[in-house]
């Protein structure tokens, strides 16, 4: 009487072990999918970012150019930290990344794209508008340009950009590994 309860409920607990680790699974395969769809339009606003810093760097460089480059940053996609899914963040701080220290850490990937969005985007709009108040005003408006663009200290904003891109890419190769893309 014994063995004939107990096969049952070790059976029992078996059938909801499997069960319970594939809805786990699946949960980890739909944050890992909407990860890389979010990750994929950060990518692609920084990108544009980086390719707006280039083209305003290359007209302050280029003294055949009349006017500063000046366009909007594109940050649209950000919706605070809150807009990245929390079982994507955590599969990305499962994983391993071999960095070197002046590398952005996709671990810190929540600071950094807050840093990207709300602090670089705002600051590179700010010096791209003032080169052009700069030239309504008669003064050399390239010198600033220039300068903001090729600092050599930790807050050059055209390097920062890059760096956020490429953890940006990292994000995206864990993610769409762990998705089976």
């Amino acid at each position: 009487l014994g063995i004939n309860l107990l096969i049952p409920i070790l059976v029992a607990i078996i059938v909801y072990r499997i069960m319970e680790k594939s809805t786990e699974r699946k949960k980890r395969l739909t944050d890992s999918r909407i990860g890389v769809l979010i990750f994929e339009s950060y990518q692609e606003e920084v990108a544009t970012g980086i390719g707006i810093m280039e083209r305003a760097l290359e007209c302050a460089e280029n003294p055949s150019c009349p006017q500063p480059y000046i366009m909007g940053i594109p940050r649209s996609s950000w919706g605070g930290v809150d807009s990245l899914p929390i079982g994507a963040l955590l599969i990305i701080r499962e994983c391993k990344f071999n960095k070197s220290p002046s590398e952005l850490h996709p671990h810190n990937c929540r600071r950094d794209l807050k840093n990207y969005f709300v602090n670089i985007c705002a600051t590179t709009e700010r010096v791209l508008y003032d080169s052009y108040s700069q030239l309504e005003g008669g003064e050399d408006w390239r010198k600033g340009v220039t300068n903001f663009f090729r600092r050599e200290d930790d807050n050059n904003h055209l390097v920062c950009s890059r760096k956020v891109l490429e953890m940006i890419n990292d994000c995206i190769r864990v993610l769409k590994v762990e998705a089976r893309w």
